[in-house]
């Protein structure tokens, strides 16, 4: 049912995405692996025609959906007798199909993306009382074809994608009932809009969290976390005319029940 000047819009496609992988281990403790695969995004996929940044309307109702392909290869390497897990990827992510302005007010599928990049990963113990997890990585963004309206926006970096990432939460058992950990999420620089005369970027920012847990018994304790422990001011998210602030620092403290 649809009330009176509302649109009925809708979006018909046939989507046929595959993945296939190969993992290999020379050893017990080392896996090697490589995969293939390919997606489709179709207009309205991520923001309904509710809103969002990708919602359906009368501009893309009738355009193709967007197809992405990803090829990557990696290892998995456990050390430490098994206690401690690193990861290792590198990978290219390419879109083609990608909507584009027509110069006209319009939109058209003309565009075309590419992503490079390497990921690394540790998880696991270090000692029988020392945990750390975390992962970095790089991420080479390019708007390798912004369509014909817009073509000398092509060859330059894609918004909202930083360049540089790292997020690392390291624990330690104290004794047995206090638990100690901090953790650090940085990024570089994010940019939010580009053009071959101008950039807007929010600057890359290293925010600091701790926490602090204690074990009444085996179904209570409770949980301290800080975070952003250096009241750090930085931007959380960034767009072409406005940028949100990040949450300064902050303290929560839950009491958990485990039956």
């Amino acid at each position: 049912m649809h009330q009176s000047g509302t649109q009925n819009l809708q979006n018909i496609a046939n989507l046929f995405s595959y993945q296939v992988g190969l993992v290999h281990k020379p050893i017990d403790n080392l896996s090697l692996y490589s995969s293939y695969g390919t997606s489709a995004n179709p207009p309205g996929a991520n923001g309904g025609t509710g809103g969002g940044n990708d919602q359906l309307t009368a501009a893309n109702d009738d355009l193709s959906p967007e197809r992405s392909r990803n090829i990557e290869v990696g290892a998995k390497w456990d050390v430490l007798d098994g206690r401690l897990s690193l990861t290792s990827a590198i990978f290219q992510t390419d879109k083609t199909n990608a909507r584009v302005s027509d110069g006209l007010g319009g939109i058209e599928n003309a565009g075309s993306q590419r992503v490079r990049g390497v990921e690394l990963g540790v998880a696991g113990e270090l000692t029988p009382q020392w945990r750390v997890f975390g992962g970095y990585s790089y991420l080479n963004a390019v708007t390798t074809d912004a369509g014909d309206a817009n073509e000398s926006a092509s060859g330059l970096p894609m918004v909202m994608v930083p360049k540089h990432n790292l997020t690392l939460w390291t624990y330690y058992d104290v004794t047995p009932k206090w638990t100690v950990g901090t953790s650090v999420k940085a990024s570089s620089l994010i940019y939010a809009s580009v053009s071959d005369t101008t950039r807007k970027w929010t600057p890359g920012y290293a925010e600091v969290d701790a926490m602090a847990s204690y074990k009444f018994s085996k179904s209570l304790d409770v949980h301290l976390k800080l975070k952003n422990l250096f009241d750090l001011q930085y931007f959380a998210s960034s767009y072409p005319i406005y940028a949100t602030w990040a949450e300064g620092r902050s303290a929560q403290m839950t009491l958990n029940f485990h039956y």
